[in-house]
């Protein structure tokens, strides 16, 4: 094997870049570890440009089930699947990182595929994209690179570079020297802090981007070249002729960009029908970007005609359309409508994850995202959820999870789907604000909303504007789609990307404190709608009743083979009883379920001691005594010479199974027998 490894200190993580020939047929390939990770990075491009409208890239996150020593699946399927929630996260990140960077006009398909060698402390979506960048970077594709990526936790109050913990607040940030490219974050912080972790990732890109550089130096190849299409002058002329008013025209009213680029089109078949169509598409994308751009810089003016900090109008409504959802929650923001449905389930109904990363955790909290086509006036086919459902509902799901109960408070798994019907930009922060809303119909004790809201940027001769509220044409031809999630004082969740090279600092900065501005407006909607949990749950929720019991006693419960379980459920009628390594119980049901099942449980748990009385019932009589059932099902043995004070020569003489006899617990040996006894508790009883 050929190899060549180069290596850099980040804050004492040691990170190293292999180039070998394991991978000799791809474009590009990189072998990168921290720690015990190590991944994969590899990069192909075909041979000749698509005929598709856009840049063909595909960015997939492989999992392995060996990279943790484990043999995970189901017991009837033993090798990977489809990819995880996490896979298609770290997918789409380091997409959303390296897309900017490759020229106009490449149209080639390009796959980059990441594959997890070894899994270990390290977060693999950092190495996931340093790696993309570098293999690109390397390799003849065209990528104009490169990028680097920061990962962060905010630890005593400021943000270090570390192996990042469970339950911490992290960052990713991607950028270049010039500014920022892509954000992803999860956790509580403010504004404050945020701009302490822009400063804190800005020395570590520039160190990044400096190590990648040399390697680049030392291993890049010739970049192929890329062919610049200049637009033909029949199209110029016919739109210059036909549509360059109409377009500056819409610009600033209720009138919609897409109507005068449906002209357009059949104009162009019409007139022009020997031209290639995608190139006078192109072409009218080019100066739509342009005009919208100069107008919100130059002007203030908006494509539909708000200041530049105005949110579009909002509604709010929680409840009332059916008694079989436990909470609901519709939420518009213009015409972007979004309907959230609250379900409350027992422990039992949590998600086990099955994955490399978490292999047996369960997980108390999902937010499901939906997106039918007709959501933006189209027809189409519904099939399970793609790679924007998902990552977008997770984007609201890290949003709305920091505001939840701990389970100790609220022992419910809670499922939230949000189905966008109405779609005009940002539906994922709609998401969050119906979410909010059905949380508190449904008698979640949240102690406040939780709100979302996308910025956007516009770029004209190097000058920058911020806007509140992006709306479809703002996002479609827009340069950034910032989302920024949470309460009215603290920040949930965020993220952010670009179809700019990067954004400066400093402009991530105003966006993120006039989002907050726009945040509390939208919660004081929400707030006017209803402002507090409401104090009953709905009566189809199921009632949780939670108990504690030896962990020692964990075995009885649950019997052998599960039958004292089986019996407790099938008996109270209880939907489940789950059972922690605590000795914890929750049983979730009707009122009346829950404290029969707890009952029973009672019953199989109570430890006994020397001295309590009972009245019993006669279960079996044997030559040396008779067999007592008593506090339920508990069972003890009256030995003969426990009967009467009296000798007793034939049990059967004074006893029949059923009698009714008063007991005392006489003894309780290590095995948990019980010896019972009449005469001590009335001798006189067979007198």
């Amino acid at each position: 094997m050929e190899e060549k490894k180069y290596s850099i200190d980040i804050d004492g993580t040691t990170i190293d870049v292999l180039f070998s020939d394991l991978a000799t047929n791809a474009n590009g390939s990189v072998i990168i570890s921290a720690g015990e990770t190590k991944i994969l990075v590899t990069a192909c491009m075909s041979n000749s440009d698509s005929h598709l409208p856009y840049f063909p890239l595909t960015v997939d996150f492989e999992e392995k089930f060996y990279s943790v020593g484990l043999i995970l699946g189901s017991r009837f399927m033993r090798r990977e699947g489809r990819p995880s929630l996490n896979a298609t996260l770290t997918s789409r990140m380091t997409d959303r990182t390296i897309r900017p960077f490759f020229p106009d006009g490449f149209k080639r398909e390009t796959h980059v595929v990441v594959t997890c060698l070894s899994l270990g402390e390290f977060d693999t979506d950092f190495l996931s994209i340093l790696g993309a960048s570098i293999v690109l970077s390397v390799s003849d594709i065209p990528f104009d690179g490169p990028v680097s990526p920061v990962s962060l936790a905010l630890e005593n109050d400021s943000f270090t570079y570390q192996k990042i913990k469970e339950g911490a607040t992290k960052f990713m940030i991607c950028g270049t020297e010039n500014g920022i490219t892509m954000i992803e974050q999860e956790g509580v912080i403010d504004e404050t802090q945020f701009t302490s972790c822009i400063e804190k990732s800005k020395e570590i890109i520039q160190k990044l981007q400096n190590f990648q550089k040399e390697i680049i130096t030392d291993q890049g190849k010739k970049k192929i070249s890329v062919d610049q299409t200049e637009t033909k002058e029949e199209i110029k002329r016919l739109f210059e002729q036909e549509i360059e008013k109409k377009l500056a025209g819409v610009m600033g009213t209720d009138k919609s960009v897409y109507d005068v680029k449906e002209e357009w089109e059949n104009l162009i078949k019409e007139k022009l029908d020997a031209v290639d169509l995608d190139q006078a598409k192109d072409y009218f994308e080019q100066e739509a970007e342009t005009l919208i751009h100069k107008n919100a810089v130059l002007d203030g003016v908006r494509a539909d005609g708000r200041s530049l900090e105005q949110i579009r109008s909002l509604k709010a409504k929680a409840g009332g359309l059916s008694k079989s959802i436990h909470g609901t929650g519709v939420f518009y923001r213009g015409d972007t409508h979004v309907f959230s449905a609250l379900t409350l389930g027992g422990p039992g109904d949590a998600l086990l994850l099955n994955t490399p990363e978490s292999p047996e955790k369960e997980q108390y909290f999902m937010h499901h995202y939906n997106f039918p086509p007709f959501a933006a006036g189209e027809p189409g086919r519904i099939t399970g959820p793609n790679r924007r459902m998902l990552g977008h509902g997770a984007l609201a799901e890290k949003a709305i999870s920091k505001i939840l109960p701990n389970k100790e408070t609220f022992p419910y798994t809670i499922r939230i789907v949000s189905e966008c019907f109405s779609s005009n930009g940002s539906t994922s922060m709609a998401s969050v604000c119906a979410s909010s809303l059905s949380l508190m119909d449904g008698g979640v004790p949240i102690k406040e909303h939780v709100a979302g809201i996308a910025m956007g940027v516009m770029m004209y001769e190097n000058k920058y504007t911020v806007l509140t509220d992006i709306q479809g044409p703002e996002d479609h031809y827009g340069g950034m789609d910032l989302k920024v999630a949470g309460t009215q004082d603290k920040i949930t969740a965020m993220q952010m990307d670009t179809k700019f090279k990067s954004v400066p600092y400093s402009v991530i900065n105003e966006a993120v404190e006039k989002a907050k501005i726009a945040r509390v407006k939208i919660i004081e909607t929400l707030n006017t709608e209803i402002s507090a949990p409401r104090t009953e749950m709905s009566k189809k929720a199921p009632n949780i009743l939670k108990m504690k019991i030896n962990p020692s006693m964990i075995g009885k419960v649950i019997g052998s083979g599960g039958e004292n379980i089986k019996k407790t459920q099938e008996i109270s009628g209880v939907s489940d009883i789950n059972i922690e390594d605590d000795g914890s119980i929750f049983i979730a049901g009707t009122s009346d379920q829950t404290v029969i099942a707890k009952k029973m449980i009672d019953e199989i748990t109570r430890e006994f001691s020397e001295g309590e009385t009972f009245e019993g019932t006669v279960t079996s009589i044997k030559d040396f005594g008779a067999f007592v059932k008593f506090f339920g099902e508990k069972e003890g043995l009256v030995h003969i010479s426990e009967l009467s004070p009296e000798r007793v020569e034939n049990i059967e003489k004074i006893l029949k199974i059923g009698d009714k006899v008063p007991v005392v617990i006489k003894a309780v040996n290590k095995d948990g027998k019980i010896s019972l006894s009449v005469k001590d508790r009335d001798p006189k009883f067979f007198l």
